[in-house]
């Protein structure tokens, strides 16, 4: 019937595209498609049709994702852009950097220019995890900061939470958690991943990840599916754990 067509349809064009990425990948082609006119990349993400892509110059550029064309060049950081994502259900752009700032950005703005900054951390802002107006900034300077993005001349909340410094926060989007992970203080608990109420912020469960040659070394990423937390450490050893 027509749905079977469409669905198998649907499955082939799914498939030529895998290969095809694949291949532009092998080759390097997306390098010289998208990125040809910006520094080293350090983080992407996409939405919808757009590719937001932070770079070491400070720079945030956006692309449309099928043409591969540049329809904005952001600047405003002053050292490398670590994280960027785009505010659901908006055309804003959350960005964080080594200068140690947020900046929201509209990229229905004729200037290009950030519309909010968001500035207390001490040092590089490493990640960053939204949800609604709630924003969660991760950092080298140990903390997690806890932002009102309708209020954001302040974080609302400070969190002392890996004393190695924090590399990577997710905000649960179906649940009140947020989980983070970093570096703790050498030994048996060099990464650590922990996971907190976002009612109350305490910290709930805290992990220690240690990879098998018993060496610490910080947790790099992680990622939340479910209850289940990923962390991957910086010599790519993944561990598990369940919230």
């Amino acid at each position: 019937d027509n749905s079977a067509v469409q669905r198998q349809s649907l499955w082939e064009k799914s498939y030529v595209f895998r290969d095809d990425v694949q291949k532009r990948w092998k080759s390097a082609e997306f390098d010289a498609l998208l990125f040809e006119a910006a520094t080293s990349v350090l983080c992407v993400h996409q939405h919808e049709r757009f590719a937001v892509c932070g770079s070491r110059d400070g720079r945030i550029c956006v692309y449309d994702v099928d043409s591969g064309v540049p329809l904005h060049v952001l600047i405003g950081h002053t050292d490398w852009v670590r994280a960027v994502t785009v505010l659901r259900h908006s055309s804003r752009v959350l960005s964080a950097s080594s200068d140690g700032s947020l900046r929201v950005w509209d990229l229905h703005s004729s200037a290009h220019d950030w519309v909010t900054q968001l500035h207390s951390h001490t040092e590089a802002v490493s990640s960053v995890g939204q949800h609604e107006n709630l924003v969660v900034s991760a950092s080298l300077d140990c903390t997690l900061r806890v932002w009102d993005l309708r209020t954001p001349a302040r974080p609302t909340q400070i969190l002392p939470a890996h004393p190695g410094g924090v590399c990577d926060v997710h905000v649960d989007a179906a649940a009140p958690l947020v989980v983070s992970c970093g570096g703790g203080l050498g030994g048996a608990r060099g990464a650590l991943v922990s996971v907190w109420d976002r009612r109350m912020w305490r910290p709930l469960h805290s992990f220690a990840a240690v990879p098998a040659g018993g060496v610490a070394e910080p947790c790099r990423m992680v990622v939340v599916k479910s209850s289940v937390v990923v962390c991957a450490l910086y010599s790519a050893t993944p561990h598990v754990f369940d919230t």
